[in-house]
């Protein structure tokens, strides 16, 4: 009988990658909004995080569950800090409650890379480094991390928490979201529209592709030996958004219109991850560059 894997937020930007690379040697069921099913094309069961109860998943002794959910994004949060942390922790709660009383073996849980370390000397940062979240998101997302480890130690079920660098990749130009620096600029390089930068141009971002994410959750996935904990998922190189900027203009020979905002407080400075843990234990690496990103990014505008 083949493993079933619940994949939460299914219809989602990196819920999505992961569920078009998934390989047959697992029964997929993808759990997301009616409305994203839909929209995305999908049979699964409809489960809105945030708001329907977790018991609408039937999950069994054995399976496994993906957990790419999680509602609003690092401005949303301070705008409205009680009310998402509320929301979010609460079904964060019901929900890995819900499945390690079912009985799942295995959890794969989408953490933050970046929100979740905050502002830090050293860079590339391991896991070892002490969360030092700097805004409201990354206070949610830390605080999940710590709700995930509890239950899932509490009821004995594996845990892989994946700390991730700056995701990029189509599904955020097909589906119009709000973010991603990457996908902005080369909107804007392509239709000549104005981009704006918040706070100082050379702080630099560790940015991953959403297919090396994928392929991250999968080896996670498969790799059987692998201990329950926390592991980075990043490209491990750092680049400013300055020579993001510069990068995007001589790959696509176009000009970038960019306004430059004053920092927020909720903004990390820079960063860049060490995923030399997960790497050593999976073999994992990324395989797409920036240039090739960008390549491919521009193709949709």
């Amino acid at each position: 009988m083949q493993s079933r894997v619940f994949v939460i937020g299914a219809g989602g930007f990196l819920g999505g990658e992961f569920l078009s690379r998934i390989n047959g040697a697992f029964e997929v069921v993808a759990c997301d909004s009616s409305e994203r099913l839909q929209l995305n094309g999908l049979n699964g069961i409809e489960y809105d995080f945030g708001n329907t109860p977790p018991e609408v998943l039937p999950c069994k002794r054995g399976d496994t569950a993906v957990i790419f959910s999680w509602r609003g994004y690092p401005a949303t949060h301070e705008s409205d800090p009680v009310g998402k942390l509320s929301l979010n922790l609460n079904h964060t709660i019901d929900l890995l409650t819900w499945l390690a009383r079912c009985g799942v073996s295995k959890v794969l849980y989408a953490s933050s890379g970046g929100a979740i370390y905050g502002n830090v000397d050293n860079t590339p940062v391991s896991e070892s480094v002490v969360p030092n979240p700097i805004g409201f998101y990354g206070i949610g997302k830390a605080t999940a991390e710590m709700y995930v480890r509890k239950i899932c130690l509490e009821h004995g079920v594996r845990h892989l928490i994946f700390r991730i660098g700056n995701a990029y990749g189509p599904e955020q130009l097909r589906k119009n979201l709000s973010v991603g620096l990457l996908a902005k600029a080369v909107a804007a390089a392509k239709t000549g529209s104005q981009i704006q930068i918040w706070g100082a141009r050379d702080n630099r971002r560790d940015y991953i592709h959403a297919e090396d994410v994928a392929r991250g959750f999968l080896a996670g996935l498969e790799c059987s030996l692998l201990e329950s904990g926390v592991y980075n998922l990043g490209s491990g190189e750092a680049l400013s958004i300055s020579d993001l900027i510069v990068l995007v203009q001589t790959t696509l020979g176009a000009r970038i219109d960019v306004l430059n905002q004053p920092g927020r407080s909720f903004d990390v400075g820079s960063i860049c991850l060490d995923c030399s843990k997960f790497q050593r234990a999976t073999n994992w690496q990324t395989t797409w560059s920036l240039r090739d990103g960008i390549l491919q990014l521009a193709k949709l505008v």
